[in-house]
């Protein structure tokens, strides 16, 4: 029987501690969830929530009563819809509203089925005839979620839409659930990305003010791809940009081998899967970046060769100088976490490096249980892996290198040492170095 111990439990503990989920309560809150709050608010005074919606946010809504949030948007943005398509199982008037604007079509036998749960993917549909009845089409990108073969023939191009513009996200572990039920507060939320992304600049010219806002040092945010970026750093005439937050959470290499940044199956997704999300007239203002990949200075392991890549992942060493440049991780100033104190103290032994910028190393992911605080993938190897097991009533011991990979953690902290490199629950921040002078 194989027993593995690993010396970073304060990783493995906040992790668990951070995705611990709760069966949900059988009667729907008639207050949105924490991490909803401010976003439906926003949206109620936006006047995009009909009256009857601003309850039971945690319940899974209808048919119907999503196409009362649609109906609310176009005539928030338009005017009073006239025409009506009518169906032999509802006299709802926005049903007749959506259909007459080619939101909805019925499904099948002139019914509409309005009391029928809303699925994921009939959301997303809804959502990209919402904005081609709103003159805003969004922009076509290919869907990238590990359960992409459920997802309906009908629905694929509208999930990969909603996805691309941030609209609609994952449940978690890269997966779109798309046969999965909506809560009304989830309903809301995209509803008001949409009023966000329909009443936006048009994108050409808010991209090319937004680069030359860049190149005067006047702002650090962008968006692009679908995605909202940070602005790293600016040097002749390009960008190094990041996430603001976590995409999607996947392990840094699907199995538990020794494995460098070269060979992970993350860089292959970056450079894949998601390189092929943004459109051609994207791909070519990211520039292929060769990268060093310098061997841990604190454990020593090897990081492996030098790579060129488009999208990429910080190295520790570039966290620690775009995040604050403390000279915390040259200096070897290495830190531990007294689990019990809440204290941070100074360990020759520690893998920690926290300083006045750990808050600005945070990052949110939005998961199907809200917004949370999440650990982030570096690119660089982690520390030296401890394995110990018993065969034959023998005690074995192996140290085995490249078996982990660093991280951010959920509190700003800097893992040097890291997590076993097939953690499903790390996430993802790519980089990637843009040309602003195209």
């Amino acid at each position: 029987m194989l027993n593995i111990k690993k010396r970073n439990l304060f990783f493995s503990i906040a992790i668990s501690l951070a995705l611990l989920t709760f069966p949900m309560s059988v009667l729907a809150a008639d207050t949105p969830s924490y991490w909803a709050v401010e976003q439906v608010n926003v949206a109620i005074g936006k006047n995009l929530v009909p009256q009857n919606l601003q309850s039971r946010y945690t319940q899974a809504i209808t048919r119907a009563e999503y196409c009362a949030l649609a109906v609310a948007l176009y005539e928030n943005i338009k005017s009073e819809i006239d025409g009506r398509i009518t169906f032999s199982d509802t006299n709802d008037v926005n049903v007749q509203k959506a259909a007459a604007i080619g939101v909805v079509t019925g499904v099948g036998n002139n019914m509409f089925a309005p009391n029928d749960s809303l699925t994921r993917e009939q959301a997303a549909t809804m959502l990209s005839r919402l904005a081609n009845a709103l003159g805003k089409p969004l922009p076509k990108r290919a869907a990238a979620f590990a359960d992409n073969n459920s997802i309906a023939s009908w629905a694929m191009e509208a999930v990969g839409q909603v996805q691309a513009e941030g609209i609609m996200t994952g449940v978690g572990d890269s997966r779109f659930a798309p046969q999965g039920s909506y809560t009304r507060e989830q309903s809301i939320l995209t509803i008001a990305r949409m009023f966000d992304f329909v009443t936006a600049d048009s994108s050409e010219v808010s991209y090319k003010a937004t680069i030359e806002k860049i190149l005067q040092g006047e702002t650090r945010n962008l968006r692009f791809g679908g995605l909202s970026w940070q602005v790293l750093d600016v040097q002749d005439g390009k960008a190094l940009i990041i996430t603001e937050n976590i995409i999607e959470t996947r392990p840094f290499n699907t199995e538990s081998v020794a494995v460098t940044w070269e060979t992970s199956s993350l860089r292959h997704y970056l450079n894949g899967v998601l390189l092929r999300t943004f459109s051609q007239e994207e791909q070519r203002v990211i520039i292929e970046t060769r990268l060093s990949n310098p061997d841990n200075l604190w454990y020593g392991t090897p990081s492996g060769n030098d790579t060129v890549d488009k999208i990429f992942l910080l190295s520790v060493g570039e966290v620690d100088k775009y995040f604050g440049n403390s000279g915390d991780y040259v200096n070897k100033n290495r830190k531990q976490y007294i689990t019990g104190t809440g204290q941070m103290v100074v360990n020759k032994d520690g893998s920690l490096i926290s300083n006045s910028h750990d808050n600005d190393r945070i990052a949110f992911y939005d998961s199907r249980h809200g917004r949370m605080a999440l650990a982030w993938w570096l690119r660089t190897t982690g520390d030296v892996s401890h394995y110990g097991y018993i065969e034959n009533g023998v005690q074995h011991n192996e140290i085995l290198i490249n078996m982990t990979a660093t991280t951010v953690l959920e509190t700003g902290y800097i893992e040097v040492g890291g997590p076993l490199v097939n953690a499903e629950s790390v996430g993802v921040r790519p980089v990637l170095w843009l040309n602003l002078e195209l």
